[in-house]
């Protein structure tokens, strides 16, 4: 008896765990803001890690002085677009915010393999068009929680 208890519990116990990541991940994505931002291709190729397209945030680089006290400001201005500021005056000003450690470091996103290909070229094509961007939310701990790309016309969803 005390055998197949031990059993039950450590089937349900990993089992419960995957779930409540998935459950909290949904939950995150549909409470909270989504925000759009412009992103720029950077090297697509991540071969130790499967196919991904990195991207980095397309906003201008504060003056070196500044660099490491930026952040983005996210606010309802401006079709939820971003924009750069001291990260104490974000801090009080705007609805959300992006440290310099999170928009400053190249993203991924895990695409398909049977189309990753096309789609690099496509990233880097409408990034150079300026119609590249990323939707995604920013959880209460300022962790990014990707959504979508938006590649020119194409959609590209996030693959669970």
């Amino acid at each position: 008896m005390k055998h197949q208890l031990i059993s039950w519990i450590s089937l349900a116990l990993p089992v419960s765990l995957v779930v409540g990541v998935i459950v909290h991940t949904e939950w995150t994505r549909a409470t909270h803001t989504k925000w759009r931002l412009p992103i720029a291709g950077s090297d697509p190729r991540d071969l130790l890690r499967g196919r991904y397209l990195r991207f980095r945030f397309d906003v201008a680089d504060p003056a070196d002085g500044q660099r490491h006290d930026s952040c983005v400001c996210l606010d309802a201005d401006a079709e939820r677009h971003g924009r750069l500021m001291a990260c104490d005056v974000a801090q009080s000003r705007c609805a959300e915010k992006l440290d310099s450690s999170v928009w400053h470091r190249g993203q991924r996103f895990y695409v398909a393999e049977a189309r990753a290909r096309d789609l690099e070229f496509q990233l880097i094509d409408s990034s150079l068009d300026g119609q590249a961007f990323v939707e995604f939310v920013v959880d209460s701990r300022g962790r990014l929680h990707l959504l979508q790309l938006e590649l020119g016309e194409e959609v590209v969803d996030t693959v669970h």
